[in-house]
């Protein structure tokens, strides 16, 4: 007969404890615990890792490990608030999907997976945005920019959007604005410098 009780992960002399959970991540890109209202963003290439998990215990018979942290919204997740979604693009979240939680979709969002449920007007699932990579593409910050084939052009809301994307550019380039932070259509180019600085003599006195 083999003494000890194991309980709440504690070792026997016969199987070794549990091994503890690893913590859940929320939100790759951005998480919501009381109330966000996003217009004309594009969220991608977010992760959410879960913590790692803890092994069993050492014994005559080893204790079972414990579970990976789970992956919850590698873009964007709601904890228990207020999540409204409008005009934006969210793509391509590594590890976990786009989004994790319940969202206000107030029409005309893009997502790339299902993982955000998106029944206004002018949205779409499970949609590949066709986007290039972060970049400089002119304006204050680099930007992710649409390809000539994408559908978020000219797929905003023909009425409430902003009146320029993240580089300054105005809206709408085309017949409409774009779904995300991104115009289609106009490429800003660096700043060339026309003339050079000439030299100076300083004088004494």
């Amino acid at each position: 007969t083999f003494a000890g009780a194991a309980g709440n992960g504690a070792a026997s002399d016969f199987k070794g404890g549990r091994g503890g959970d690893g913590g859940a991540a929320w939100g790759g890109n951005l998480y919501n615990a009381k109330s966000t209202a996003v217009t004309n963003c594009t969220f991608f290439d977010g992760g959410a890792t879960g913590g790692t998990n803890g092994l069993g215990g050492a014994a005559l018979v080893a204790g079972s490990n414990g579970r990976r942290g789970a992956s919850r919204g590698g873009n964007v997740a709601n904890g228990n608030g207020s999540f409204l979604l409008k005009n934006s693009l969210i793509a391509f979240a590594l590890p976990g999907t786009n989004g994790y939680g319940a969202f206000s979709d107030q029409g005309y969002n893009l997502s790339s997976d299902r993982s955000i449920r998106l029944k206004g007007a002018g949205s779409m699932t499970n949609t590949d945005p066709r986007i290039g990579l972060l970049g400089r593409n002119g304006g204050p910050t680099e930007t992710i920019p649409l390809f000539s084939d994408s559908p978020a052009i000219d797929a905003g809301d023909p009425v409430n959007r902003f009146a320029a994307d993240q580089r300054g550019v105005p809206r709408p380039y085309g017949a409409r604005g774009d779904i995300g932070a991104y115009e289609f259509g106009l490429t800003l180019l660096p700043p060339v410098i026309t003339s050079q600085p000439q030299p100076q003599t300083a004088q004494t006195g």
